[in-house]
């Protein structure tokens, strides 16, 4: 097979994938939401799900360590059952998504922890 034709082929498996349908998340008012934030955090206050290889995961930790928070890092690639958590809450697979006191922050929002975790305070 010709090189080119490969990398074509291999760009068309990751475009399925990355165009996949996902689970719709439950509605956030929900009794449904309400058990799956519950299962979610467990006994930690702050939880960051995250993947190795994500420099979003990394920065997002590295914030919450500099400012002396203690979380519980869920790495949605060694455990399935966290992987699982994370598309019930969000309907998605895509990390950084740090759950603080039961509200959900999405991606790198350094702005966003800061004021839940104030509130929390």
């Amino acid at each position: 097979m010709r090189p080119w034709l490969s990398v074509l082929l291999g760009l068309g498996a990751f475009a399925a994938l990355w165009l996949a349908p996902t689970a719709k998340p439950p509605d956030r008012g929900s009794a449904d939401f309400g058990r799956a934030l519950v299962a979610a955090s467990g006994e930690a206050e702050v939880v960051v799900y995250s993947r190795p290889a994500c420099g979003w995961c990394r920065k997002t930790m590295a914030w919450l360590d500099e400012h002396e928070v203690e979380f519980d890092d869920r790495d949605i690639e060694a455990c399935d059952e966290s992987r699982e958590q994370l598309r019930t809450l969000t309907g998605r697979g895509h990390v950084p998504v740090v759950l603080i006191g039961g509200e959900l922050v999405e991606g790198f929002d350094p702005m966003r922890m800061r004021e839940i975790l104030a509130r929390a305070h």
